[in-house]
């Protein structure tokens, strides 16, 4: 069996995809990433990275298919 990330992110892929986006035009708006620390850079990819997986959980948890009541 596959990850549970990896089915998440292969179900909810437009949402995923969608809100990466948003996220990175956030981030670029917000911070001067081109002059950036290493260690600023490193944080922000890891937070980005956390976001985007966390909402893909969070959409998988959501919308389980398989509940049991």
């Amino acid at each position: 069996s596959n990850p549970r990330i990896l089915e998440a992110v292969n179900r909810f892929g437009l949402a995923v995809f969608l809100s990466s986006n948003i996220l990175t035009g956030l981030v670029n708006l917000t911070v001067d990433t081109l002059h950036s620390s290493d260690g600023k850079a490193v944080f922000i990819m890891s937070s980005y990275l956390a976001l985007v997986c966390g909402f893909a959980l969070v959409l998988d948890t959501l919308f389980d298919r398989e509940k049991v009541d």
